[in-house]
């Protein structure tokens, strides 16, 4: 009789079934193939490490093209374009052996080898067969809100590693908002924060992004959440009421807004930025964009009128996708894509952002639709189902987004993020916000990682979920 699909989380896509079991050998060697030395040494020894944690044995790394009976084998060579960057085939048969088109699938393979043992007493064997398994969104992400609140460097170190067990595989880091400025700065050393990430910090956020495979998205909240950035230089902000405030608690006392009319305010975000998107690695650069006044503001404001008529605009709303655009021509040339958040739509406009931008619509689901067809790269993080804000009583419902919640088959749909809010919990300990946050981002693993309906109970993944806790 074959064995039946191992329980790992995220559940594995595609599995058949062997007869009998592997035992890993005292004398087990982990063998890297010696074609892809350099691109899997890394991940063969973050690997070990944990290897060695989970079975008191301690296998070396040794470098070979061909592995011997019942060691560990990790390859390059295979030629499953299907897999692409993320997935791999996992091999159990004499010897475990895993492939893949990239190093962030062999360390995926091992995260399910790593769940496998732990679950078994002996934390030696493991069910005979073949795995394949593969994402089915790209982008599989969480959010933290360090504008509002310091969160400390070994939580944010330890949520990388919780999210590397569970291939989630992007972290978004939300480093400014109205009254705090997170970053280190040397060209404005009196905006930073009292307690803030230095250059060293993010070096070491980005080390340990690297290592996990974890892409790190820094985002610098702009135009709107720019009271301590306006207050700081007050030649940047707004000078029209209907822009300098806002309808949100931290924009009543006015400097919301900086000026993006004002090629002063424009020439000083670029510099601003030129200071912090070299030193992240990632692919993207998020800009923010989101709450900027809405509506009819604009048109209430002489400068943006102003600026509107100069350049021919119809609307003064088209002045914020205008300067979007020269944002995104700005972080392309460090090699980067940028994000924004959806809002730029609730004001009246002619002219849409580019359609190389990635969107974060934090809209209902069904409404982000509109991006999805306009074109738009979209990162869903819908502020009804993926927003996690405990004191505004806004919390991911589990059981929806376990059993009932559809995710977007749209192809322009790249994935989903929940994001993690500090809005008037600013002084709650990490683990205040941990609590709430390690089984909606176990659910949204499982089911950004296989999109179909589960094949378990939620009963049955939360039992899986709190056993592998037991067993870390």
């Amino acid at each position: 009789m074959s064995n039946p699909i191992p329980s790992i989380l995220p559940a594995l896509r595609e599995w058949t079934g062997g007869t009998g079991r592997y035992t890993l050998p005292d004398a087990a060697r982990l063998v890297v193939d010696e074609a892809y030395a350099t691109e899997l040494l890394p991940t063969a020894q973050t690997f070990l490490q944990d290897l060695r944690r989970v079975t008191s044995l301690h296998p070396e790394i040794s470098i070979a093209s061909v592995p011997d009976r019942a060691d560990i084998f990790f390859s390059l060579a295979q030629s499953d374009d299907a897999l692409e960057d993320q997935g791999y085939v996992l091999d159990i048969a004499d010897r475990l052996g895993v492939r893949a088109n990239t190093a962030t699938g062999i360390l995926y393979g091992a995260q399910t080898i790593l769940q496998i043992l732990r679950q078994v007493p002996d934390r030696r064997s493991l069910p005979r067969g073949q795995a394949r398994d593969y994402p089915r969104f790209p982008h599989r992400s969480l959010m933290l809100d360090l504008g509002r609140k310091y969160w400390e460097m070994e939580y944010i170190r330890g949520l990388m590693e919780d999210m590397l067990r569970i291939k989630l595989n992007e972290l978004h880091l939300h480093l400014t908002d109205a009254y705090a400025f997170r970053l280190e700065s040397e060209q404005h050393p009196k905006l930073t924060a009292e307690k803030a990430y230095s250059k060293t910090d993010i070096a070491q956020l980005q080390a340990w992004a690297d290592e996990y495979r974890i892409i790190l998205t820094p985002e610098i909240d702009l135009p709107a959440h720019s009271v301590v950035i306006n207050r700081y230089d007050p030649r940047l902000a707004f000078s029209c009421p209907s822009m300098a405030y806002g309808r949100w608690p931290e924009a009543q006392d006015g400097d919301w807004t900086i000026n993006y009319a004002d090629p002063y305010a424009r020439a000083w975000i670029k510099e601003l930025l030129s200071e912090y998107i070299p030193l992240f690695t990632g692919p993207s650069f998020h800009i923010g964009t989101d709450e900027v006044p809405d509506g009819d503001a604009p048109e209430k404001c002489p400068q943006l009128v102003r600026c509107a008529q100069q350049n021919g605009y119809p609307h003064a709303g088209d002045v914020l996708v205008e300067w979007i655009n020269e944002m995104n021509q700005f972080v392309r040339s460090f090699g980067k894509q940028m994000q924004i958040w959806s809002w730029w739509e609730r004001s009246p406009h002619s002219i849409w952002p580019d359609r190389d931008i990635i969107v974060n619509a934090w809209v209902a689901a069904g409404d982000s639709r509109v991006f999805l067809d306009a074109g738009y790269p979209v990162l869903h993080t819908a502020e009804d189902t993926l927003c996690l804000t405990p004191t505004l009583d806004l919390f991911p419902n589990e059981v929806y987004l376990y059993n009932e919640w559809n995710l977007s088959d749209h192809p322009s749909s790249i994935g989903y993020k929940i994001c993690v809010w500090a809005d008037q919990a600013e002084g709650q300990p990490d683990s205040f916000f941990e609590a709430h946050l390690r089984r909606p981002r176990a659910i949204l693993a499982e089911r950004t990682w296989n999109g179909g309906t589960p094949s378990r109970s939620l009963g049955a993944f939360l039992d899986l979920l709190e056993t592998l806790g037991r067993s870390s």
